[in-house]
C-alpha cells in the first residue's frame, strides 16, 4: 500500500483559459500534522506549536481537529511568497500572501474538501481552493500549503503541509491561481 500527496497549481485568465499548469508530488507533511493525527488516534495528550509559533498543550482527540474546509485565512489551503526550504519543524508560511485586494495581496475563495472516491486500486480525496490576483500587478507565488484546525480549550491553526516550489510561479493580475492537494491511497 502507498500513500502519497499529490499537488496542482493551475493559472487562469479571468475567462477560464489555462495560462500555466504545474503537478508534482508534495514531500512536505510537517511535524503538526502527525502530532495532532497522534492526539486524534489517542488519549494522550500532545502539544503543538501553532501557526503564531505558540505551543499549545492538551491536544486530544476532538470534533474540530483537521478542519481544513472554510472562508478565511485562518485554515485552508494558502499561498505565500517564501523561499526557505521546508523543514519538519515548520508551523507557519514564511510568508503568507495576505487575503483581498491591494498591492501584494489575494482574494481567497471557500477551501472545499471533497468527498473521498474509490476508482480502480486508488481511493482518495481532494484539497482545492481558489485565489484571485486583483492587485494590479503580478505576485511571485513561492510557497504553498495547509492550515488546519485543531482544539484544545479553544480553536488554533496549525501548519500541517507547507511545500516551496523549485520554481517560484508568476501569477499575473486579473488571473486565477488554483490549488489543489490530493491524498491518495493505493493497494
Amino acid at each position: 500500500m502507498k500513500i502519497e500527496l499529490l499537488y496542482e497549481l493551475v493559472i487562469r485568465d479571468r475567462h477560464g483559459k489555462v495560462l500555466s499548469r504545474r503537478c508534482g508530488k508534495s514531500r512536505s507533511f510537517v511535524k503538526a500534522w502527525l502530532q495532532l493525527m497522534f492526539a486524534q488516534m489517542t488519549d494522550v495528550s500532545s502539544t503543538i506549536k501553532d501557526t503564531g509559533g505558540v505551543n499549545r498543550t492538551s491536544v486530544t482527540p476532538h470534533a474540530n481537529n483537521f478542519t481544513i474546509a472554510g472562508a478565511g485565512m485562518a485554515y485552508g489551503l494558502v499561498f505565500g511568497t517564501g523561499s526557505t526550504p521546508v523543514t519538519v519543524e515548520d508551523f507557519q508560511m514564511e510568508a503568507l500572501i495576505a487575503y483581498g485586494e491591494g498591492a501584494g495581496q489575494m482574494y481567497y475563495t471557500y477551501t472545499e474538501v471533497s468527498e473521498p472516491t474509490v476508482s480502480g486500486a486508488d481511493f482518495y480525496f481532494t484539497v482545492f481552493r481558489r485565489a484571485f490576483n486583483l492587485s494590479g500587478g503580478g505576485i511571485t507565488v513561492a510557497e504553498w500549503g495547509i492550515y488546519v484546525r485543531f482544539y484544545t480549550s479553544n480553536n488554533y491553526y496549525m501548519c500541517g503541509v507547507r511545500d516551496v516550489l523549485d520554481t517560484p510561479l508568476l501569477v499575473p493580475d486579473d488571473t486565477i491561481l488554483s490549488g489543489t492537494y490530493t491524498l491518495k491511497i493505493t493497494e
